[in-house]
C-alpha cells in the first residue's frame, strides 16, 4: 500500500494565533510540500511565494452537514471531504494542514477519517490523521472560559440553531488535542502561565504542551509527528481519567485540582440549583448523576466555565440514585476544603432528596469576576436562600411556636437554617437540632453562636429513616417543621419521635396547611387558574417521587390519626394564616418568585405544554410579562401544626 498522506488539524478559538502559526509553518517548510486547507482566505495572509511550486492552498466553504447522531457541527463541511481526498490522492504533497475556523470542534474532523462511504472507500485509504493541534491564547483563555457567553451573543454562531457557549467550545478544543500550543506567552506573567498550564493539564493530561510566542514552533512538533492515536483519542480526557482513578486527588498544582464525587442517593433539584450559586472557580465538570424528580432517568452532567447542562442520558428499568462526577477547578488554600465540599454535596443517607450546598472554590487570579452558573436543568430553577425564605414565613411559625409549652430540654427535628432552633433556644434550657445534613447543622451552630445562644444548642446528625433519634435524654417538646412527610414510613417516624418524649411531653408536627397563593386568578398569560393547576401538578410530582423509592409505605391516614396510633393523647390541630397583601416588599417578592420557579421546575413533567410555556414566559426576567414587574403579587398561605401529648407518669 502506498504511503498515506499525513494530515494535521489546527484548531483554536478566534484570536488564539492559529493563522500566525500557520504562516510560520509555511514560511519555514524546510523543503516539505505542504497543502493547506482553510475556510476563509481573508483570515490568513499567505504570500504567493509561500505556496508557489511546493505548496497548495485550498479554500473550503462553510457548508453544514448533519452527523448521524443529529448533531450540527461547523467543522464538518461537505467540501472538506472532497478537498482532503483529492489532495491526498494526487500524491503531490508530503503533508496536509487543515486550519479550522475559530468556532470549530476538532473531534468531528477526526471522525471523518473513519467514515466509510457508500462505495466502500474512506478518507483513510489515502490520508492519515497525524496530529491534532489546538492553539491556546495564554492571555485570554481563562477569561473567555469564565464569561459563559454564547457564540450567538457575539454573532459567531455557525447556524441559527447553534446554541453552543464559548466555554463549551474552548473545553472541547482542548480536550481532544494531542498537542496544546500555548501562544502569546509574552503577554502573561510566569505565575499566570503556570496556572494556565495546570488547568490545561487537568483538562487533557495526555496532550503534549508547548509554549510559543508569535506562533513560532518547531515544525517537527506539528507536522508528520505520528502522534495521533485513534484508540487513545477514543478514550476520555482528563475528567474520565479522574473517574478511573488516574491520579491522586489530593495532589495540587498551582492551585488547580480535581475532585471526584460518587454517591448513591439522588440530588434534590432545587437544592442542587441553589448550590450552583456558589460555583466560582469550577472550570470543568462532567459525569452522570440522578435527579430525584426524574427517578427513571440517568442524567449526563457537562459543565464548562459558568455553563452547566443536565440532559437525559439513559432510561432506567428501575429507579436508582447514582452520581459519578469529577470537578476541575481552582481549589481553596485549605486541603480540607475539598473534603468539606464532598460532605456538603453528598446526598443524604436518607431516601429524601439530598441537600447539596455547593462547592467552595475560589476564583482564579486574573480570571476576573464570574457569572453565576447558568444551568439548563431537567428540573428547573433554584429556590430562594433558605434563611431568606424562612424569614418570610417566620410570623406564621412564630405564632405556632408561641402556643407550645417550650421549657427545659426540647428538640427541633428538621431545623432548616436554624430559625426555629433559635426561637426555641430563647425559651428552653437546651435544644437538640436534628438533621441528616451536616451542612445545615453547621449553619444552625453558626447562627446560634452569632445570636449568643451557642451554649444552649446541640446538633445531632441523624436520618429519620434509620430509626429513633439518638438523643442523650428525654425531651419535653419535639418540634418538627415540614420534615416527616419525606420519610419512608410516616407512622414509624412519628412513633419513634413519640418515644423520645418525657412523660407529659408534647410532639408538634408542622405538616399540612394550605399552599401559597401569590397570583391573581388570571395573569393575562395562558388560561386563568395557572397557579391552581401548578399546585395540582406539584402534588403529582411529589406523589411520583414518593412512590418511586423502594420500601416506601403509603399512608392514607391523616397526621392526627398517626399521633394517636403512636400512643399520644389530647391530639389537636391548629392553623395560622399568613396574609401579606400587595404590594410586597422587595425581599418578600424575591422569595415568592424563587419559590414559584422552584415549584414550576419540579412540576414541569406534569404541566401541560401550554402551562409550561406560560410559566416560562412569566418567570423570564427578559419577558414583558415577567411577574417581577407586577404590583399585585401577594402571599396568602396557612401553616398547620398537629399536637399530641405523651401520658404522664401516673396517667
Amino acid at each position: 500500500m502506498s504511503r498515506r498522506t499525513p494530515v494535521t488539524v489546527l484548531s483554536g478559538f478566534l484570536g488564539s494565533g492559529k493563522t500566525t502559526l500557520l504562516n510560520h509553518v509555511l514560511a519555514n517548510r524546510e523543503g516539505r510540500r505542504v497543502a493547506v486547507i482553510v475556510n476563509d482566505m481573508s483570515e490568513i495572509n499567505i504570500d504567493a511565494a509561500l505556496v508557489a511550486g511546493q505548496g497548495s492552498l485550498d479554500r473550503t466553504e462553510e457548508r453544514l452537514i448533519e452527523l448521524t447522531n443529529g448533531c450540527i457541527c461547523c467543522t464538518l463541511r461537505e467540501d472538506l471531504l472532497d478537498s482532503v481526498g483529492e489532495l491526498a490522492k494526487s500524491g503531490r504533497f508530503d503533508t496536509i494542514l487543515i486550519e479550522s475556523t475559530g468556532i470549530s470542534e476538532p473531534m468531528p474532523v477526526a471522525a471523518t477519517f473513519d467514515w466509510t462511504f457508500e462505495d466502500g472507500t474512506s478518507l483513510s485509504d489515502h490520508a492519515q490523521l497525524d496530529t491534532m493541534v489546538t492553539v491556546v491564547d495564554a492571555a485570554g483563555f481563562l477569561r473567555e472560559l469564565a464569561t459563559g457567553d454564547q457564540l450567538a451573543e457575539r454573532d459567531l454562531a455557525a447556524a441559527e440553531e447553534d446554541e453552543r457557549t464559548i466555554s463549551d467550545l474552548l473545553v472541547d478544543q482542548v480536550e481532544f488535542a494531542g498537542l496544546l500550543v500555548v501562544n502569546k506567552t509574552d503577554l502573561v506573567t510566569a505565575e499566570q502561565l503556570a496556572r494556565l498550564d495546570a488547568v490545561l493539564r487537568r483538562l487533557n493530561p495526555a496532550a503534549r504542551l508547548l509554549h510559543t510566542r508569535q506562533g513560532v514552533v518547531d515544525l517537527a512538533e506539528v507536522l508528520d509527528t505520528g502522534r495521533y492515536d485513534p484508540i487513545t483519542a477514543a478514550q476520555a480526557p482528563g475528567w474520565a481519567q479522574e473517574l478511573a482513578g488516574g491520579h491522586t486527588p489530593e495532589t495540587e498544582e498551582y492551585g488547580i485540582r480535581s475532585v471526584a464525587f460518587r454517591a448513591s442517593r439522588p440530588f434534590h433539584p432545587a437544592r442542587l440549583m441553589a448550590a450552583l450559586s456558589d460555583w466560582d472557580g469550577v472550570l470543568r465538570s462532567k459525569g452522570f448523576c440522578h435527579i430525584a424528580t426524574r427517578p427513571d432517568v440517568l442524567a449526563v452532567w457537562s459543565q464548562a466555565g459558568p455553563n452547566l447542562t443536565l440532559e437525559p442520558g439513559q432510561l432506567l428499568d428501575s429507579p436508582q440514585g447514582r452520581q459519578e462526577l469529577v470537578f476541575i477547578g481552582v481549589a481553596s488554600t485549605s486541603t480540607n476544603r475539598a473534603a468539606a465540599w464532598s460532605r456538603r454535596c453528598s446526598p443524604t443517607r436518607s431516601s429524601r432528596p439530598a441537600r447539596c450546598t455547593g462547592a467552595r472554590w475560589r476564583t482564579a487570579a486574573g480570571v476576573g469576576p464570574r457569572r453565576p452558573a447558568r444551568a439548563r436543568l431537567m428540573t428547573g430553577p433554584s429556590t430562594a436562600d433558605p434563611a431568606a425564605s424562612e424569614a418570610v414565613f417566620a410570623p406564621a411559625e412564630q405564632a405556632l411556636l408561641d402556643a407550645l409549652p417550650v421549657a427545659g430540654v426540647v428538640a427541633d427535628v428538621g431545623p432548616g437554617s436554624g430559625t426555629s432552633t433559635l426561637r426555641l433556644a430563647e425559651r428552653a434550657d437546651r435544644v437538640y437540632a436534628v438533621d441528616n445534613d451536616e451542612a445545615m447543622l453547621t449553619m444552625v451552630r453558626e447562627r446560634a453562636e452569632q445570636a449568643g445562644l451557642g451554649d444552649r444548642v446541640r446538633t445531632v446528625l441523624h436520618d429519620l429513616d434509620e430509626g429513633p433519634v439518638p438523643l442523650p435524654e428525654p425531651v419535653s417538646l419535639i418540634w418538627s417543621g415540614a420534615c416527616v412527610h419525606h420519610a419512608l414510613s410516616w407512622q414509624d417516624v412519628v412513633s419513634g419521635l413519640a418515644g423520645l418524649l418525657a412523660p407529659g411531653g408534647v410532639l408538634a408536627l408542622g405538616e399540612g396547611g394550605l399552599p401559597a397563593r401569590c397570583l391573581p386568578w388570571d395573569v393575562g398569560v395562558g388560561r386563568p387558574g395557572l397557579e391552581a393547576r401548578l399546585d395540582a401538578a406539584h402534588n403529582e410530582w411529589f406523589t411520583a417521587w414518593f412512590d418511586s423509592r423502594p420500601d416506601v409505605v403509603r399512608e392514607a391516614r391523616g397526621w392526627p390519626d398517626l399521633l394517636r396510633s403512636a400512643g399520644l393523647e389530647h391530639v389537636t390541630s391548629r392553623s395560622v394564616l399568613l396574609d401579606l397583601p400587595a404590594s410586597l416588599s422587595a425581599d418578600v417578592r424575591e422569595v415568592v418568585l424563587a419559590e414559584l420557579a422552584a415549584r414550576v421546575g419540579r412540576a414541569q413533567p406534569f404541566l401541560t405544554q401550554d402551562d409550561r410555556a406560560a410559566w416560562n414566559s412569566v418567570l423570564d426576567q427578559a419577558s414583558p410579562v415577567w411577574l417581577g414587574n407586577r404590583d399585585d403579587l401577594a402571599l396568602l398561605t396557612a401553616r398547620t401544626v398537629h399536637i399530641g401529648t405523651r401520658r404522664g407518669a401516673h396517667g
